[in-house]
């Protein structure tokens, strides 16, 4: 994985702080691949939110956190909820 210890630990929080403590989150693209070089933060991130807008609230709001903590990086989000049970 080519994030360091510190992006890692920057991106749990935010993860936390934004979404909260039962969210989960996968690093996924070329990131993973330690022999590559280069390339965007791609994050998956599957939260028990069921609120498209308050999902894209929190998600803009994680994303502004990161860029202020990371600086310039190229960072893509895919977000899952929760569906509904019928």
């Amino acid at each position: 994985m080519r994030l360091t210890p510190l992006q890692v630990e920057i991106i749990q929080n935010a993860i936390v702080e934004h979404f909260g403590k039962q969210t989960k989150a996968w690093l996924f693209g070329s990131r993973v691949d330690d022999h590559a070089r280069g390339g965007d933060i791609d994050l998956y991130i599957e939260s028990n939110i069921e609120d498209a807008a308050q999902i894209f609230d929190f998600k803009l709001n994680f994303l502004i956190d990161l860029h202020k903590k990371l600086g310039n990086q190229k960072i893509d989000i895919e977000t899952f909820a929760q569906p509904y049970v019928i």
